[in-house]
């Protein structure tokens, strides 16, 4: 069963939050990580130890240092993984610096998690082990259920002439009366209608018609045409083709599964796509860090009555105020432990690891990556002289990549981790910084009046952040060949001042070099060689 309780007792039982989904059926369902804390999360608390598999039926213990993620139930400030530094003057929501790094940790760090997970709720309780459940956080932003019925015996994948592609993926009228629900006692008064209740901002629509049923919907009922046994996240995704985007989703499953208390990788993912329209991911290879199977669509239990054994609901992408599309923070604040644990938890999972240098000199050496865009607008026209330019500075190794469906996704993540300064023009691209290490930077060369949306992103994984100081010494193209012309600063191409530009590489690289040397592991000396004895 699904953890009952979403708030553990006491700090001595975080093991048990790691372990995975609890006697999570028979069909084929690994079990082998019941006992285990993962060994990425580990790597997220900088923990070298108990990374083995625990022994007997004891939860795993805790480092001695005792840390907790900040949304436990008493976990205290000064066990918390860490807090944001913050700088700069008091707001008004906020008079001392130590209160902007509340603040911040709230909008971004776990204490964002806090805010569900202590707002979870009963909704429909069954009797007796084998009835139904359904448990939300305010507003419908999370839920999790156990023997779920959903009938799609009737259900309209077809998309109707009025539909766009985007609404046709995501219709809110798509669970009718009758087709969803659980034997369990309902109260009908927690399903009312949020403030909030657009297609990825909650799950109100799918759950608003949730009713209670007279016979079990569990593995022993007869209502079912199919019995899901394996744990089921149900998926309602922003655009998969853009990686800002779709990054949005993956984070959001990340802190649910915090709130669920469970990262087990034996869980199905199912696309809640209400359409029959054929999808493309350009970023799949994610979905290894968290389930060991093919994802599914809903689409794939056409005209069947389905009895799920577990599900979640997870938090939504463009939740208001929520991870992190359009999400404000806190001014002069950076390093959000939640996302940190994220992109080290995600690198972990996919097997990512830092290349080796083949000399001292190389490994002294910052590692720059330039992602050239080649696409219709927002390119560098003098790309080539920055390039040359930056390869002729001896304490820097430079490359060029574009990241286009030649190259794995994988293969892309990899590279931008082994790179100390991202350079890149304001893009979806720019979000490969969440894979960067932590002491990397990123040069967003130019906002193109965009100021918030890296910049933040870069604060919230606690980067260094850069972007074009002297608009002066930028030059937009104006050669009348694009559709919109440079007065819309996203839509044109632009060329850049070479020595501004080199100044302010090496600027960021100052920072980074030396945040580099404080974090870097150092490298071993090798043992001295005794000396032959004279005979």
């Amino acid at each position: 069963m699904l953890l009952q309780a979403f708030a553990l007792p006491s700090l001595a039982l975080l093991g048990l939050l790691l372990t995975g989904y609890v006697d999570a059926g028979v069909e084929s369902v690994d079990n082998t990580n019941l006992k285990r804390l993962d060994a990425g999360l580990l790597d997220s608390l900088r923990y070298e130890k108990d990374r083995e598999l625990c022994g007997s039926d004891e939860p795993c213990s805790l480092p001695p240092e005792g840390k907790c993620w900040g949304y436990e139930k008493g976990c205290k400030e000064n066990n918390r993984l860490s807090m944001p530094e913050c700088t700069g003057n008091p707001q008004p929501y906020a008079q001392t610096l130590k209160g902007k790094s509340e603040v911040f940790d709230r909008q971004a760090g776990f204490r964002y998690a806090k805010k569900f997970y202590d707002s979870i709720k009963t909704v429909c309780q069954g009797s007796a082990p084998e009835d139904s459940s359904l448990s939300c956080a305010d507003d419908l932003a999370h839920c999790r259920a156990t023997n779920l019925y959903i009938d799609f015996r009737n259900a309209d994948f077809n998309k109707r002439p009025e539909d766009r592609v985007a609404t046709a993926r995501l219709r809110p009228d798509f669970i009718g009366e009758k087709m969803l629900g659980g034997n369990c006692k309902l109260d009908k008064g927690k399903l009312k209608e949020p403030k909030y209740s657009s297609h990825l901002q909650s799950w109100w629509a799918e759950l608003r018609n949730f009713e209670p049923l007279q016979q079990p919907s569990n593995t022993k009922g007869d209502r079912c045409d199919v019995v899901v046994k394996r744990p089921v996240v149900f998926m309602k995704m922003d655009s998969k083709i853009n990686l800002y985007h779709h990054y949005c989703d993956f984070v959001n499953f990340y802190v649910s599964q915090h709130i669920n208390g469970s990262f087990s990788r034996d869980v199905q993912i199912i696309d809640w796509d209400t359409s029959d329209i054929s999808s493309t991911d350009l970023f799949e290879d994610t979905w290894e860090a968290f389930s060991k199977y093919k994802v599914k669509r809903l689409s794939d239990y056409r005209g069947k009555q389905v009895c799920f054994r577990e599900v979640l609901f997870p938090l939504l992408p463009r939740m208001v105020f929520g991870l992190f599309y359009n999400m404000p923070v806190a001014p002069d604040c950076s390093g959000s432990s939640l996302m940190q644990s994220f992109s080290h938890h995600f690198l972990h999972r996919l097997g990512v690891r830092r290349w080796q240098a083949k000399s001292e000199l190389e490994a002294r050496r910052l590692r720059i990556t330039f992602l050239s865009r080649g696409t219709r607008y927002r390119n560098v026209l003098n790309e080539e002289e920055i390039i040359n330019a930056l390869k002729t500075v001896g304490a820097y190794s430079v490359r060029r990549v574009h990241y286009d469906r030649k190259m794995t996704f994988k293969k892309q993540v990899e590279s931008t981790h082994n790179t100390d300064i991202f350079l890149g023009m304001h893009g979806a691209g720019l979000t490969h910084m969440l894979f960067l290490p932590d002491w990397a930077g990123v040069f967003e060369i130019y906002n193109t009046e965009d100021p918030n949306c890296y910049r933040d992103l870069a604060a919230i994984r606690g980067l260094y952040y850069q972007t074009w100081e002297k608009k002066k010494l930028l030059y937009p193209a104006g050669d009348g060949n694009h559709a919109i012309d440079s007065a819309k600063p996203k839509f044109t191409d632009y060329r850049f001042d070479m020595p501004e530009f080199l100044r302010l590489v090496d600027k960021l690289a100052v920072k980074v070099r030396s945040k580099r040397d404080e974090l870097r592991p150092k490298a071993k000396k090798p043992a001295a060689v005794p000396e032959k004895a004279e005979l």
